[in-house]
């Protein structure tokens, strides 16, 4: 079913769902960066940012970033990145202390063609990173630009096809927009939906089925079961919270959206601290040193996603096609 069809309903289950599920866990905000790739001020006579701009500023992330990596740079490295992506690259050096470099190819620059002066610039870019395209968007702030997402297209999918004007230039989409099946705004809140309660939940139908979504939610489903058998409670919940989203147009009329989830997942004792202990993964000790936790252990995960987002007169859903994302947060309680 189309969301047009129903979108007041869905306008309501949406904001619902983004207050409801809002993360306690604050998103860290980093220190801007003392040298600019590019000024993010515009004139009176040009947009934000020019391609040509917007290709210089990724290809000196990715050179700086390299550095930052090979030497243990944590702090020069928060200063290239903001919001999610800020919450990634922390937890990336916190595990370990020279996180491993990427192999970034040439960028295809999408850059919308927004207002001279527009307070929030920003400007998205896909690029081979080790080896698979990966969508990148960048946000300017002050005369800085710093990177705040990355989603690696999934295996089988298509790099998107973003409309471009005779100039160069991308078409933005408004939080609202709908032209397309699923307005930007409530494309996080109802990932988040699906991704808990699957086919059962209020997104059914308007997002299609995989490892992002119906999956995850299967994947939850068991694990409550089986930590239950235990002796354990277990629950892991999605949420948007305040993080952008941001869209462009594509060819024939759709959008890629771009957006961030948070999931926190708690494993508690429902027995005694004399209980057969949870066991911490090994991935995750260098977040948390602990071998075992006895009465519960609790992460948080960040997630970035770029999504196909059908126009609002197709009867497809929209399809997840790139993912970024782990854990940047363990503690376990004993």
């Amino acid at each position: 079913m189309r969301a047009y069809g129903r979108r007041g309903v869905l306008a309501l289950a949406a904001a619902f769902l983004a207050v409801a599920g809002c993360s306690d866990t604050p998103v860290e905000q980093p220190r801007q960066s003392p040298v600019a790739a590019a000024s993010a001020t515009a004139t009176a006579e040009k947009p934000p940012i020019t391609p040509g701009e917007a290709r210089e500023v990724f290809n000196a992330y990715v050179a700086t970033d390299a550095v930052n990596r090979g030497a243990g740079f944590q702090w020069y490295a928060r200063d290239q990145v903001t919001g999610g992506r800020a919450t990634l690259t922390m937890a990336e050096y916190d595990a370990s202390r020279f996180p491993a470099p990427h192999r970034w190819g040439k960028p295809t620059v999408w850059v919308p063609r927004l207002a001279a002066g527009d307070r929030n610039p920003w400007f998205s870019a896909i690029a081979e990173r080790d080896g698979r395209p990966a969508i990148v968007t960048f946000v300017g702030q002050g005369a800085d630009w710093l990177l705040t997402s990355v989603a690696v297209l999934e295996p089988g999918q298509e790099p998107p096809a973003v409309e471009l004007d005779a100039d160069g230039y991308a078409t933005p989409l408004s939080s609202t927009d709908k032209s397309v099946a699923i307005s930007p705004t409530f494309m996080a809140p109802l990932h988040a939906s699906v991704a808990e309660a699957g086919p059962e939940g209020i997104a059914a139908g308007l997002i299609a089925p995989g490892p992002y979504t119906t999956e995850t939610a299967d994947k939850i489903a068991a694990d409550r079961k089986r930590w239950k058998g235990l002796g354990y409670d277990y629950d892991s919940i999605f949420s948007a919270g305040e993080l952008r989203t941001f869209a462009l147009r594509t060819t024939g009329g759709g959008a890629l959206v771009q957006y961030s989830l948070n999931q926190s997942t708690s494993i508690t004792n429902r027995l005694d601290k004399k209980g057969l202990g949870i066991p911490v993964p090994e991935e995750l000790r260098g977040l948390e040193p602990s071998l075992w936790a006895q009465l519960s252990l609790k992460t948080s995960e960040m997630h970035q996603y770029a999504t196909a987002v059908p126009p609002i007169d197709s009867t497809k859903p929209a399809v997840v096609i790139a993912h970024d994302g782990g854990v940047y947060q363990a503690k376990a309680d004993n």
